[in-house]
């Protein structure tokens, strides 16, 4: 959530190696209370979309 609040994620690139990519920080707040109220209603959450 911090690196959000800056507008930047981390994935893992090739070789296992951490890279950057930019996200929207509303968009990292919407997927996560979507994925808090699937869990909160026993279901398994959706794929949040944030990883290109």
């Amino acid at each position: 959530m911090h690196l959000a609040r800056v507008r930047v994620a981390v994935r893992r690139g090739p070789g296992g190696t951490p890279q950057t990519y930019a996200v929207d920080p509303h968009e990292v707040r919407r997927a996560c209370v979507e994925d808090a109220l699937a869990h909160a209603r026993g279901r398994r959450a959706g794929d949040a979309g944030l990883v290109p």
